[in-house]
């Protein structure tokens, strides 16, 4: 119950996050003169479930480290120790792999489209991946994430 109270939790969060996204976009659409509400509809799925992976993963590393001070520095250290991995492993090995790790996965279903005119007016034109592979990537951290905390909580005594 308590896993589940928490859980809860999140979802009401990530439901609000994306409630306010989709008011804010309305508001700047309304004001920089759209013509079609419904143009990039696909985003709003992309807000929630990037706000949903964060969040799990956030929560998972706070049920094992107990101590909140030390969990907010466990989880900024794993920002950058992700992005360098990232980078390790796209520069060296050629891959994009390291697309697919837990929090840049939902990273790529928002991509900055400035960063991506800019690298392609360099020159660096890269092939990109589709988006469903990155939305199948997500759903997949945020069950196995689940299914951890689950087991986490089926054998510690809270």
């Amino acid at each position: 119950d308590f896993l589940h109270a928490k859980l809860l939790l999140i979802l009401a969060i990530t439901f609000t996050a994306t409630i306010f996204y989709i008011l804010i976009a309305l508001v700047f659409g309304l004001i920089n003169g759209g013509c079609n509400i419904f143009e990039g509809m696909e985003s709003v799925l992309y807000v929630f479930l990037f706000t949903l992976n964060y969040l799990c993963f956030s929560a998972l590393i706070a049920f094992y480290i107990k101590r909140s001070g030390l969990a907010i520095i466990l989880l900024l250290s794993y920002f950058v120790f992700e992005s360098i991995l990232g980078l390790i492993i796209k520069y060296n090995f050629k891959s994009r792999l390291g697309n697919f790790f837990p929090l840049q996965s939902s990273d790529e279903l928002l991509p900055w489209n400035a960063l991506k005119t800019m690298g392609k007016l360099v020159g660096k034109g890269e092939v990109d991946i589709d988006n469903y592979y990155y939305l199948i990537a997500t759903c997949i951290w945020i069950v196995v994430y689940y299914f951890i905390l689950r087991r986490k909580m089926a054998t510690s005594d809270l």
